[in-house]
């Protein structure tokens, strides 16, 4: 009978060896992917939400006014302001680029990202204005 009480024992040590490996090989498993964590992390990046990268044009029309909007080589709006259901007041953006084609300057204000743009020449003709945001 001292035989398997022997085997008995070995078998326990040899449980408890199988089970303090599989903690042993648990740790390093975590520790390694803290580690890997931490290197791949970006500090560059700000906390909190993203704001939207790109310019905004508000067009505010005093009269009827045609006005044709391209947002990113996107048609946005393409009508008469201040007709109908169409507002006297609109934002286009943020966007890389907005393109605004005027039938006249004397009956609207543009503004760009919050400032009043005054486009040099005459007002009282047909205009493209472009706007692009070239920021990183």
């Amino acid at each position: 009978m001292k035989l398997r009480t022997a085997d008995l024992t070995e078998r326990g040590r040899g449980v408890l060896r199988g089970v303090a490996g599989a903690v042993v090989a648990a740790g390093i498993v975590i520790v390694s992917l803290q580690i890997l964590a931490t290197l791949f992390e970006d500090e560059g990046l700000p906390d909190g939400p993203l704001e939207p990268q790109g310019g905004v044009v508000e067009l505010r029309a005093t009269d009827p006014i045609r006005v044709r909007v391209e947002v990113d080589g996107d048609e946005a709006f393409s009508g008469v302001m201040c007709r109908g259901n169409n507002p006297c007041k609109q934002s286009f953006g943020p966007a890389r680029e907005i393109a605004v084609e005027m039938a006249d300057l004397e009956r609207a204000q543009v503004s760009y990202n919050g400032r009043r743009v005054k486009p040099l020449g005459t007002l009282d003709e047909p205009r493209t204005l472009v706007f692009i945001d070239d920021s990183p």
